[in-house]
């Protein structure tokens, strides 16, 4: 396992529109992601949204929808997801560049067919 992606979710955007998702993570091969943590940085809560998107059509919540993260929460999945190349999590914060993530996985090459 090793670290895939981490930084701050950097810009604010709206559940309503589905452009302004933000990608923190694009696979570039198959990849096996197995662990995921968010934390609010921020004085108050902060309104998430984390989903797999599947061929940019295709987008799996995989925390309770507009879930409020308390001030020095910590969320950490552990559940197992596969990725094929170009699939992305993406996600929505309420305030920009104050939560922070780390992505956590396995890069595989794909076999021969």
């Amino acid at each position: 396992m090793i670290k895939l992606a981490n930084g701050f979710i950097p810009a604010l955007a709206s559940e309503s529109v589905s452009d302004l998702y933000t990608p923190i993570y694009t696979a570039t091969k198959d990849t096996e992601i197995n662990f995921m943590q968010f934390v609010n940085e921020h004085t108050a809560a902060i309104v998430l949204n984390v989903y797999i998107e599947y061929n940019s059509t295709q987008r799996i919540r995989i925390i309770p929808i507009n879930y409020s993260l308390a001030t020095s929460v910590i969320v950490a999945i552990t559940d197992t997801y596969f990725l094929t190349e170009f699939d992305r999590i993406v996600c929505t914060a309420s305030v920009a560049d104050k939560v922070s993530y780390v992505i956590n996985g396995t890069e595989t090459e794909a076999e021969a067919v």
